[in-house]
């Protein structure tokens, strides 16, 4: 019952998530749309007011005549601007026709004049209806302009200005531009505006919001899906559990005979006196036959059951089935107890007793599901590591895409806020798929610090998750290790996991980690809040095996590989309680030797050049990735570096387009269909050598068989999904031309 509440608040925040980015999604949409219509409209109305000659129209709004020649003439040429400047606009499909053009004479208040208007019907009082006096405004008809803020910031500020929000009456929604109209001193003389229908832009909107919640219901739905595969999965393999625990029972049943080695077997008569007893019993219970065989059961068997009716023999005699029950000693071992009895013609004969110590077999089957979770989680990280990188370098492009191309400084910090939790989310991924994976140990200098960040990172969400606070306090600079970076991240994580244990117990607490670098060794301590060692536990919580955790939670194998870990790094560890409550575990690793100090690289490398830097040259680069917004988004950017790209979905166009031409750089990733990125690059090797050596291999999997023979038999470069378009271009750059 718990495992599935837990399943469905999982269920519930991820609903939460996919709503929020829904919402952010189209926030961003829907402003980068309106943004891009009042460009648009601004850069309109200020190519009419560059259109406007500045005298004829002071001439105009001095004479105050609507019959004259030139009024006709500058309000027949806003006309003819509006109808041919309406076919470009339409063509962008924001804007409608019914537009209009008008200028009017600003003063110090908020009344000013009307000049010219283009002559198209326009709700002057704004009551929604247009009559006929209102056809047009007339030379000198006020305008309160207190209600258009941008017109007046317009003409305040000298520059074109554009309505923040669209009104909207029956007819549409409509958006206004203002630019200023300057006389040859370059003061500012009138106001052109433009009003445009963007009703169609709510259409967009509509189609925006649409689209936000069918993705958002998309997610939902493969969230639900997953959750409830999961949900059968782990029904179906609890039921085959329980069916291998009775198939197991059942076999022993079977073979559970008198003369069986290891098991210790007694038969009884009808009046529970033991009769007969085999010799892996006696070994078992350290008695002789004389202090057994005429004895009653419960005397010499189970002494410590007073109460007949728990006597297992009495079970068996009333109900006719076998019966079986563990017994937990003092000295922790455990005892499998079998009762079965034998009836002749309707009436117990014999009652076969078979005791058997499964202390080692209980043991090896915690080991053997400990080490096939081990494998089943390697497995299913290399899967998950290539699915979820994949649309991560994605988005991390796109999101370096839109930094470059955003002008507003909110949106472009949003952008770099996506593109960094993206990278954050490829760095859990590797630490997963790294600490899942098998492999013989590597002992190099290692940052224990580093070590620390790296299994928190890890652990953040879960020890937040059970009110678990972190504190830890490290040295900087701190002396390197010599250790196996993954072994030390186990050794990590099994003490986090154990104090996260002993403080969820009681609701939540503190969690302190400190480290402290001497001369010869290096510290590390890892204190909790919770309720501490009892005293007579201290000796022996190392051992193998040793538990104070109910069973089924607890394998008594954490701290012990702990122990062997920080044993094998010639360390040392112990655990105390301390003073104000809680466990404290100390454990010290000798600090690596010093190597003898090598000219640097900067210092054996030629000294640079005083002359000016060349820019990278331009290549012709193949991009070849079954995923096609990586594709896209490895085509945006590298053409805006000035590279000639081409982009090939699988490894059969990719080899086709490489028969019909030649480039000068490969950038292709390893699992794609039909031909993968290893059978591209042997290729290469045969029919085009010039190649290998400007191939770049991309990958979701670091640690997969490909990626390593790529990296230690190739020698080429690697790119783990996912990247930064900055690492890219370096990688690039640094390839032979």
């Amino acid at each position: 019952m718990e495992g599935r509440w837990r399943t469905w608040l999982f269920f519930s925040g991820a609903i939460f998530v996919w709503a929020v980015l829904a919402y952010v999604y189209f926030h961003a949409a829907r402003q980068d749309v309106w943004a891009e219509v009042r460009e648009h409209l601004m850069s309109i109305v200020q190519a009419v007011a560059l259109s406007i000659d500045p005298e004829e129209h002071q001439r105009v709004y001095r004479e105050r005549r609507e019959d004259t020649p030139l009024y006709r003439k500058l309000t027949g040429q806003l006309l003819r601007f509006a109808e041919a400047l309406l076919p470009e606009v339409r063509q962008k499909g924001y804007l409608l026709a019914q537009e209009s053009i008008y200028t009017l004479v600003p003063s110090q208040g908020n009344i000013w004049r009307y000049v010219l208007d283009s002559d198209v019907p326009y709700d002057i009082n704004g009551d929604g209806e247009i009559e006929d006096e209102e056809d047009k405004a007339h030379i000198g008809e006020e305008c309160d302009v207190s209600e258009f803020p941008e017109m007046r910031r317009c003409y305040l500020e000298e520059r074109p200005t554009a309505d923040i929000k669209p009104t909207e009456d029956k007819w549409g929604v409509w958006l206004s531009g203002y630019a200023p109209l300057r006389d040859r001193n370059g003061r500012v003389v009138a106001v052109v505006g433009v009003d445009f229908n963007v009703t169609t832009v709510l259409e967009k909107e509509r189609r925006l919001r649409r689209t936000a919640w069918l993705v958002f219901l998309i997610l939902s739905t493969l969230t639900l899906l997953a959750i409830l595969l999961f949900e059968r999965l782990r029904g179906a393999n609890e039921e085959l559990r329980e069916k291998a625990e009775e198939s197991a029972q059942a076999k022993a049943d079977w073979e559970l005979t008198f003369d069986l080695i290891g098991v210790g077997v007694a038969i009884l008569d009808e009046n529970f006196t033991v009769v007969r007893v085999n010799k892996s019993l006696l070994q078992l219970l350290g008695k002789t036959e004389g202090e057994l065989v005429g004895k009653k059961c419960s005397e010499v068997l189970h002494p410590e059951s007073q109460n007949p009716e728990n006597c297992p023999y009495e079970k068996a005699i009333l109900s006719g089935e076998p019966v079986s029950y563990e017994v937990h000693l003092p000295d922790n071992r455990i005892w499998h107890v079998h009762a079965r009895p034998d009836f002749v013609r309707g009436k117990v004969k014999r009652i076969i007793h078979c005791v058997q110590d499964v202390t080692a077999e209980r043991r090896a089957r915690r080991l053997l599901e400990q080490t096939e979770r081990l494998i089943t989680i390697g497995q299913m990280a290399a899967g998950v590591a290539h699915e979820i990188n994949n649309p991560l370098n994605a988005i991390v492009g796109m999101a370096e895409l839109l930094c470059e191309d955003l002008t507003d400084e909110q949106a472009k910090r949003m952008a770099e806020e996506i593109r960094e939790q993206a990278l954050r989310i490829g760095r859990i991924t590797k630490n997963l798929l790294t600490y899942a994976r098998p492999r013989p140990q590597e002992l190099v200098p290692v940052d224990l610090n580093e070590v620390v960040r790296e299994v928190l990172e890890m652990k953040t969400y879960q020890l937040r998750s059970n009110n678990i606070s972190v504190n830890f306090k490290l040295a900087e600079p701190l002396p390197l290790v010599l250790g196996d970076r993954l072994q030390l991240q186990q050794f990590l994580l099994n003490l986090i996991n154990n104090a996260e244990d002993a403080m969820s117990e009681q609701g939540g607490g503190t969690l302190t980690i400190l480290t402290e670098g001497t001369e010869e060794s290096v510290r590390l301590i890892v204190e909790d809040t919770g309720k501490g060692i009892p005293a007579e536990h201290l000796p022996h919580i190392f051992d193998p095996f040793f538990t104070t955790k109910p069973v089924g939670k607890g394998t008594g194998l954490g701290l012990a590989i702990v122990y062997g870990i920080v044993t094998g790094h010639g360390g040392k560890i112990w655990a105390e309680n301390s003073p104000a409550g809680g466990a404290r575990f100390i454990a010290e690793f000798p600090i690596a030797e010093k190597p003898k100090e090598e000219p640097s690289a900067s210092q054996t490398r030629e000294k640079p050049s005083t002359s000016q830097p060349k820019s990278p040259p331009k290549r012709r680069i193949l991009v070849i990735d079954d995923e096609a917004s990586i594709a896209a988004v490895l085509k945006a950017m590298l053409s805006r570096e000035g590279h000639e790209v081409e982009v090939a979905s699988d490894g059969a166009e990719a080899q086709r387009l490489l028969k019909e031409g030649d480039y000068d750089v490969v950038l292709c990733d390893l699992k794609m269909p039909k031909l993968s990125g290893d059978q591209i690059y042997m290729w290469l090797q045969t029919n085009k050598p010039q190649l290998v050596s400007r191939f770049i291999v991309m990958t979701g999997d670091f640690l997969s068989p490909a990626t390593q023979k790529a990296l230690q038999e190739w020698g080429v470069p690697v790119m783990h999904k996912p990247f930064r378009m900055d690492e890219l271009k370096a990688v690039i750059e640094r390839l032979p031309s």
